[in-house]
């Protein structure tokens, strides 16, 4: 099931999207195929005025050094996400710069930074957390999938 396919502009930084979505039924695996594009951030210019703009925040009586903001970019849109079950039951995250990931979860093993736990039915919920969005717009897709068959390479296979 599709979850979300949006664009996020620079209005949407530093906010928390909740997506609540349905398991209808019990499954063995859970899926979530999570990617969002561009990662870098192209204009230079643009990510120029981000750094002086935040060095100025947070050194505001420091000279700005041209070599501290060559060391910076390219900048990177950022976008992480995590779970929480139909209970509120916090399940985990992935607070990682890949911009391209499938999670899984299942009750015996879950993907790194995710509990292992059953699949219940119920609305579960994925939030992303926006760190980092270009102004031209970054594209976000959230994909969810559960089947019931269990994992059977005790690795979490291609979705590790």
């Amino acid at each position: 099931m599709i979850v979300l396919d949006e664009r996020l502009k620079t209005a949407d930084e530093f906010i928390h999207i909740r997506l609540p979505f349905e398991v209808k039924d019990s499954a063995d695996v859970m899926r979530i195929s999570f990617c969002y594009f561009p990662k870098i951030i192209a204009d230079e210019k643009y990510s120029t005025e981000l750094i002086e703009e935040g060095y100025k925040r947070c050194f505001p009586d420091e000279p700005i050094d041209p070599a501290v903001i060559k060391k910076r970019l390219p900048l990177t849109n950022l976008i992480t996400i995590s779970l929480d079950a139909p209970n509120g039951e916090y399940i985990g995250d992935a607070h990682r710069k890949n911009n391209d990931e499938t999670y899984f979860i299942s009750e015996k093993e879950s993907s790194p930074g995710f509990l292992p736990r059953a699949i219940d039915a119920g609305f579960w919920k994925i939030v992303l957390s926006v760190f980092s969005a270009e102004k031209n717009g970054v594209d976000v897709s959230v994909r969810v999938e559960t089947e019931n068959a269990p994992l059977t390479d005790g690795a979490g296979g291609e979705w590790a």
